[in-house]
């Protein structure tokens, strides 16, 4: 505020009765302005009747301009500097206190004095037919796909084990034919393995053909003995039972003769006790021959043929061991072969190829990469038959079922456009992430009933899945509603006021969102109602504002809406 060009700039101008200086009026207001100025540093004195100044010019009352203005004059004890500063501090005290008040009442220049219907776009609340859709996002998978594993298994006895180091990879994304090498892995163990174990193989084989050798013979000694040595062994003592017979015979008509002699005296009696001997003799040798035949026929010939059949089957069974042995020996080199072979990935079928992530922390797949036996390395899918993978919110997952029509959109095909049906839900929950947040999702498939070039295998997508029409119900727009810490409202407009009303909701579409509870048809609503907040904390003396905490704001959300 400037000091006014009549009163001067000088002490030496004014005098305590100068007629220019009116006291009018100045009571407690003076006192009271007296003391701010007193504590700014800038007043001197003020003493003595509200209507006169006895001290040196230290103030001017200007009553010409409709209202009080107190201004400070410098005299010789006065610093201009230090008045003019706390002139300042007091213009912006005055400035700040005026915005504070404006401000916190909502008057010019903050306040927006136009009426409701003029600030807020409304609508009418009307029944419509709604065809909801819940809206999932999805990951697009082939329905078959072959996974390329490592075939290398654990060779017990060997030091190579199941495991290897991928030396040659083919990049991912390359178009393959079957039987194309998708990458190698360092075969060098198996086929030192392969090498000891041809020498395993020949010897093996060596001792399958001496067994076999030693059971022929043996079957040959069981069909030699009966077809031979028995029959042979079986005349011989026939020829000597009927020689002994004939012997006998003779020298039984001989004792006979000589006793026939004994009696006409042509003989002697010690010839017919001689004769008589020689014939006993001979009964006995006979009898003697006829049993070892007995014996030959019910013990040696049976006894002998089991042995030999038992050494025919010993033989058979080391023949059997060692054929076993030999097979064993034979299957582990096709087994070693095979390990070889394996050490060589090949394509099964034509396709495209894609490295395996697997798990939660997914492995690199890269040249010099330690594989184990069956861990996955490439997967080539069949191109021709897609689906979509879908995450279903639990809070979603309860009015999505098998058979349901679906539209799935792609990311990075925003134009394309294919419709497809669900064919499963689980019903166990997976976790969405490893950092303990508390949301569950249901995994569902939904086939395409057509494909596109264009798409491939982990591409990103949106599913919507038609619900069914509903007839007749209560719906509004998303952008009307408001969803705060759980509470879902909206502001109903009438009597030239809003009222926020809390409401439930149902079914939804990308445009509208049915309305259970809350609304009646005919009732206007706010298309963009206020955000929820108020100003901060009026100044102590000051009318406070029943509104929620500026803290509270929150950015607006649609209820019940999925990503």
């Amino acid at each position: 505020m400037a000091i006014p060009p009549e009163v001067g700039e000088k002490q030496g101008n004014l005098r305590p009765n100068d007629p220019r200086l009116s006291l009018i009026g100045v009571g407690r207001r003076l006192n009271s302005s007296a003391a701010v100025f007193r504590e700014l540093g800038m007043v001197h004195a003020c003493r003595g009747p509200a209507s006169r100044v006895r001290a040196v010019g230290l103030f001017w009352w200007d009553r010409g301009t409709g209202m009080d203005e107190l201004i400070a004059l410098p005299d010789e004890r006065f610093n201009l500097k230090r008045a003019l500063s706390g002139v300042f501090w007091v213009m912006a005290l005055a400035i700040s206190s005026f915005f504070g008040i404006s401000y916190s009442q909502d008057s010019w220049p903050f306040g927006d004095h136009r009426t409701v219907r003029e600030r807020y776009s409304v609508t009418k609340v009307e029944r419509v037919d709604l065809a909801p859709i819940v809206n999932v996002p999805g990951r697009v998978e082939s329905i078959r796909k072959t996974i390329v594993r490592c075939e290398l298994q654990n060779l017990a006895g060997q030091t190579a084990g199941g495991s290897s180091t991928l030396i040659e990879l083919l990049p991912e994304g390359s178009a393959v034919k079957k039987g194309d090498v998708l990458g190698r892995l360092d075969g060098s163990n198996f086929e030192e393995m392969l090498r000891q174990q041809a020498i395993v193989v020949e010897q093996a084989r060596a001792s399958e053909l001496q067994a076999r050798l030693t059971y022929e013979i043996a079957v040959l000694s069981v069909k030699e003995y009966e077809e031979g040595t028995v029959l042979e062994t079986l005349k011989g003592m026939e020829g000597t039972v009927a020689l002994a017979r004939s012997d006998l015979s003779r020298a039984k008509d001989h004792m006979e003769w000589s006793q026939r002699m004994n009696g006409k005296g042509y003989a002697s009696l010690a010839q017919v006790i001689n004769d008589a001997n020689s014939t006993q003799q001979l009964d006995f040798s006979l009898k003697r021959q006829l049993s070892t035949v007995s014996l030959f026929q019910r013990f040696t010939r049976p006894k002998t043929k089991k042995t030999l059949l038992g050494e025919v089957k010993m033989a058979e069974m080391l023949l059997n061991n060692e054929t076993l042995r030999l097979s064993r020996q034979l299957d582990r080199q096709k087994m070693i072969q095979g390990m070889v072979d394996h050490c060589v990935i090949r394509a099964p079928h034509d396709g495209y190829l894609y490295y395996v992530k697997e798990g939660r922390q997914p492995v690199q797949i890269e040249e010099g990469l330690v594989v184990r036996q069956g861990q996955g390395l490439f997967y080539l899918p069949d191109l021709t038959r897609l689906q979509v993978i879908a995450a279903f919110n639990e809070s979603v997952v309860d009015r999505v079922s098998v058979g349901l029509p679906a539209r799935v959109y792609f990311e990075a095909y925003p134009q394309l456009c294919l419709t497809g049906t669900v064919t499963t839900v689980n019903q166990i929950p997976v976790p969405q992430n490893d950092r303990g947040e508390d949301v569950r999702f249901f995994v569902g498939n939904v086939r395409l009933d057509a494909t596109s070039p264009q798409l491939r295998p982990g591409m990103s997508s949106r599913v919507d899945i038609q619900l069914g029409n509903r007839k007749n119900v209560i719906a509004v727009p998303h952008r009307a509603l408001i969803s705060d810490h759980g509470r879902i409202f909206c502001y109903v407009y009438h009597d030239e006021q809003l009222e926020q009303r809390d409401v439930r909701t149902g079914s939804d579409t990308p445009e509208l969102i049915e309305v259970v509870q809350g609304l009646e048809p005919g009732e206007e609503i706010a298309l963009n109602p206020p955000e929820t907040f108020v100003r901060p904390r009026p100044l102590l003396g000051f009318d406070q504002i029943d509104r929620a905490p500026r803290s509270d704001r929150s950015p607006r959300k649609t209820a019940n809406r999925q990503p």
